[in-house]
């Protein structure tokens, strides 16, 4: 009498690692090491999550990819790899810009003051360059009062602090300037601001107006 054998196939078998990754607002690369007996395939459910390879065959690895969030939400997606009927997900989560680098490297203009006093309507279109090194240049068409002339450029520096982001500058020979912008409501191409100068120029109170960036 003889005896038949059958080779039975190994039993699927999938795990990833890590099973969650956390990226800061500035994005960056991630390896993901895959364990596994069988071909198997990775997906993103966003595309400012990417993944590469998108397939393998038993123990390997791919790089998931995170771009930069320019918005002030953090965001979260799932990577998912699938073997067989075997599926594993990846919790993908990432944390919001700061203010700071949605202002940075940036240029904001203003579209509209909300005083509703026409005399600041001169204000509409100044342009708001805040550039890496913290240097600023505001470009504007401000008349003076007194027959003190007119502002066309502000060369000077940029800080912000909490809601507030300052500009500090020579509004013309041996006058120093400081604009200061509290601001209310940002969005990554809007900003509404009460703006404020340490000059004799507007309300007390300031005067809300809204920027868009360039």
């Amino acid at each position: 009498m003889a005896a038949c054998s059958k080779d039975e196939s190994p039993t699927p078998a999938l795990q990833v690692s890590p099973g969650q990754i956390e990226m800061e607002s500035t994005g960056g690369d991630k390896d993901v090491n895959v364990t596994a007996n069988i071909n198997w395939t990775v997906s993103s459910g966003s595309n400012w999550c990417t993944v590469t390879p998108a397939s393998g065959s038993n123990n390997g690895s791919f790089k998931v990819t995170v771009k930069p969030n320019t918005t002030l939400n953090a965001r979260e997606t799932k990577i998912t790899v699938k073997a067989e009927n075997l599926v594993k997900e990846i919790t993908v989560s990432q944390d919001p810009a700061s203010k700071e680098q949605l202002l940075t490297g940036s240029t904001w203009e203003m579209t509209s003051q909300g005083s509703g006093d026409p005399n600041y309507n001169d204000l509409v279109g100044t342009e708001i360059e805040f550039k890496a090194d913290k240097k600023a240049v505001a470009k504007m068409n401000l008349v003076l009062p007194d027959d003190m002339g007119t502002v066309t450029r502000i060369d000077g520096t940029w800080s912000l602090s909490g809601e507030t982001f300052t500009i500090e500058g020579d509004l013309i020979p041996d006058m120093s300037a400081k604009l200061s912008f509290e601001i209310k409501q940002m969005t990554e191409s809007v900003m509404e601001c009460q703006m404020k100068v340490d000059l004799p120029l507007l309300p007390p109170d300031g005067i809300p107006v809204v920027f868009k960036k360039k």
